[in-house]
């Protein structure tokens, strides 16, 4: 068979060399001349003759923004995108209108290909990212318009030979991140698809040497969102460290297990890591805060049952304990849980950086379930004062007058009265439980 020197030896040197020029001086899909017909025919049908010929004659893209090597690339032209890349190396990095690579395209149409057992996508991928050629690396960490390598692309598309055949050229890319702040080794989990994960997970990984620190999530917070314990087990046997990153809010994934109230994943945490149960999140919230603000009694008791864990020591940047956290959040289950426990009673009455208790806190916000809980309470104190001098029934009585005064609605206001006037002073039930209904 002729080679594509010796089919390009029909064309005039010096046309050759204007072709050349012509192409070098074209922005990402940015000529106003389409790509012929005829030429278009050439590249479906891998006809290296058919294109040399057509080539003479047009300034080449589709209608969106396809070079001549995106089209070579989407049919599978194998031999075509050689000669392309040969001649006009450039191309490799040239754009179309959504920010696709050739090399994008390429693993697309492998994904509307993969019930086929053709390997001539992945043959073009192959070409694409050649030894030889020389962007190759440049090529592969490429972003399109919504932020994704060409890994990325194939991670999402599930095809896991192009995957492999990708992943083998530069591992690095496994940690980039698109514009949704997603990771390959993140898409790998969302997908479920654990061939691809064991792939990633090969990817070398160094303390702190992430290229990028995770926007939103890890992959091992991805695997928690999916309630995946399968796929936290496999990020652990193969790549411990990941274990120790941390989201765009410093939550380490005890944190967001406990957030998600993923009772599994806070027992396989608390058993491989411990020491996250004892790490603050940006905002200076411990773990067990985590649970706490979003009602997750079970998961609560999980850490409570840790002999090693020191409830009373685990305060958050405002100097606010567990059931301080509870009682501001309206959140009454946990705080009847941590009421019941015995080891629990200094917590009760303990004050934040304010001189607040959580009662003073319920007051504040206006959570009538959990004033009830801890007026009925004879541990509580009731007549506690803050820095500011005021009890929880000063600031209810403030609250309420303010609710009055903005006219919010009627059966708020009417309730808060019944239980400040009332639970604060009498612990007594009395006769409104009609209005207890909200928290």
């Amino acid at each position: 068979m002729e080679s594509n020197v010796d089919q390009l030896q029909v064309i005039d040197i010096e046309k050759l060399e204007k072709l050349k020029e012509t192409f070098q001086g074209m922005e990402d899909h940015g000529t106003h001349r389409l790509m012929a017909v005829k030429l278009y025919e050439a590249i479906e049908n891998d006809d290296v003759g058919g294109f040399i010929f057509n080539l003479e004659q047009v300034e080449q893209v589709s209608a969106s923004g396809n070079s001549v090597l995106h089209k070579a690339a989407s049919f599978g032209s194998i031999k075509i995108a050689k000669l392309i890349i040969d001649h006009f190396p450039f191309l490799l990095t040239r754009r179309n209108v959504l920010g696709d690579t050739a090399l994008h395209v390429a693993v697309k149409a492998r994904k509307l290909d993969v019930a086929t057992k053709d390997s001539k996508f992945i043959d073009v991928i192959e070409v694409l990212i050649d030894d030889n050629v020389n962007d190759r690396e440049q090529l592969l960490e490429m972003m399109n318009n919504v932020g994704n390598t060409a890994l990325h692309e194939a991670v999402i598309a599930q095809c896991v030979d192009a995957v492999q055949c990708l992943f083998s050229q530069n591992k690095k890319v496994s940690y980039y991140l698109n514009d949704g702040g997603e990771s390959p080794l993140c898409l790998a989990i969302a997908t479920g698809n654990i061939e691809i994960l064991e792939h990633l997970l090969k990817a070398p990984y160094k303390n702190g040497g992430l290229i990028e620190r995770p926007r939103k999530e890890s992959a091992v917070h991805a695997a928690i969102f999916m309630k995946r314990r399968d796929m936290l087990e496999k990020i652990f046997k193969k790549n411990e460290q990941l274990f120790h990153i941390r989201d765009e809010k410093g939550k380490t994934p005890l944190h967001y297990a406990a957030s998600k109230g993923y009772i599994d994943g806070v027992r396989f945490l608390l058993t491989k890591f411990k020491q996250h149960a004892f790490e603050r999140s940006k905002n200076g919230d411990f773990p067990i805060h985590a649970a706490c603000k979003r009602g997750h009694t079970k998961v609560v008791k999980e850490f409570l049952q840790q002999q090693w864990l020191y409830p009373a020591e685990l305060l958050n940047k405002k100097s606010h304990n567990i059931l301080h956290v509870a009682a501001e959040n309206g959140e009454n289950n946990v705080v009847k849980a941590i009421l019941s426990d015995s080891k629990l009673e200094e917590l009760i009455n303990a004050v934040d950086e304010n001189g607040n208790t959580a009662l003073h806190l319920a007051s504040l916000n206006l959570h009538s379930k959990v004033l009830c809980s801890l007026t009925w309470n004879k541990r509580v104190d009731l007549k506690r004062r803050n820095k500011e001098g005021l009890t929880a029934i000063d600031i209810a009585s403030s609250n309420q007058n303010d609710l009055k005064a903005t006219q919010h609605a009627f059966d708020k206001t009417e309730s808060f009265t019944c239980i400040t006037s009332f639970f604060l002073f009498n612990r007594e039930p009395f006769f409104f439980h009609g209005f207890l209904d909200g928290s």
